[in-house]
C-alpha cells in the first residue's frame, strides 16, 4: 500500500464511516491558509498525528483486555474505568491533530488544500466518534467480567462496522498522485516511530471462523 494510502488509513482507524464531507468540516479553515514548504508543514503535523496514533493504539489495547476478559468485577470496573479513558483520549489527540492539519498552512504540494481539507474532515469525524464512545463506555459498560467482554467486543464491532478506509485512501491517493504528503509524512521521525510501535489498528473483533487473532 503506498504511503499515501496507509496516512489515511491510520488517520480513520477505529472511526465509523459516516465521515463528513471534507469541505463542510475544513473548506473554512484552509480557505486562507497560506502554502508552506512541505517539510514545515509535516513537521507540525505530525507532532499532534504521531500522538493520535498512539492514543488510538492504546485504546485498541484497552478494549482488546476488556473482550479478552478480566477476573472478577473489581478489575472490570478497573478495566472500564481505562476504556472509557482511553477512547476520550484519543478523541481530544483526534480534534488537536485535525486542528494541526492547516495550524501551519497546507503544504506546498499538489492539491495540498485538498489533502489537508480531507485530513482535517477525517480526524474531526473521529474527535466525535471517540467522544461518543467514550460517553457509552462510561454509561454502558458493565463490571461483571462476562457481560463486559460481550459489551466490549460490541462497542469494538460498531466502532468498526462503518470503518471506510478504503474510500478515503482511494480519494488521498487521487489528490496525492506523486505520494509527495504521503510519502513525507511516514519519513518524518516523530510520525514514524508512533507507527512502528503498533501501526495502524483497527477496533477490538473477534475473530472470523477459520482465522486467528492478529
Amino acid at each position: 500500500m503506498p504511503a499515501s494510502a496507509r496516512l489515511l488509513v491510520a488517520a480513520v482507524a477505529l472511526v465509523t464511516g459516516s465521515v463528513l464531507p471534507a469541505t463542510a468540516v475544513a473548506g473554512a479553515a484552509t480557505a486562507d491558509a497560506p502554502r508552506v514548504p512541505l517539510h514545515q508543514w509535516v513537521a507540525t503535523f505530525c507532532r499532534t498525528f504521531a500522538a493520535y496514533e498512539t492514543d488510538a493504539l492504546a485504546a485498541a489495547a484497552q478494549l482488546q483486555a476488556a473482550v479478552a476478559g478480566v477476573t472478577d468485577s473489581a478489575a472490570g470496573s478497573s478495566t472500564v474505568v481505562a476504556v472509557t479513558d482511553s477512547l476520550r483520549k484519543a478523541g481530544s489527540s483526534a480534534e488537536r491533530a485535525a486542528r494541526s492539519a492547516t495550524a501551519d498552512g497546507v503544504p506546498d504540494v499538489e492539491n495540498g488544500k485538498a489533502l489537508t481539507q480531507e485530513l482535517r474532515a477525517v480526524l474531526t469525524q473521529a474527535s466525535r466518534t471517540y467522544a461518543a464512545q467514550a460517553r457509552r463506555a462510561g454509561s454502558k459498560l458493565p463490571a461483571e467480567p462476562k457481560r463486559l467482554s460481550a459489551a466490549a467486543k460490541k462497542l469494538g464491532a460498531d466502532l468498526g462496522k462503518g470503518l471506510n478506509a478504503g474510500a478515503h485512501a482511494k480519494r488521498l491517493q487521487q489528490l496525492d498522485r506523486s505520494d509527495a504528503m504521503g510519502g513525507a509524512v511516514t519519513a518524518d521521525p516523530t510520525c514514524a516511530a508512533a507507527a512502528n510501535a503498533g501501526g495502524t489498528t483497527v477496533p477490538a473483533q473477534s475473530p472470523s471462523p477459520g482465522t486467528s487473532a492478529p
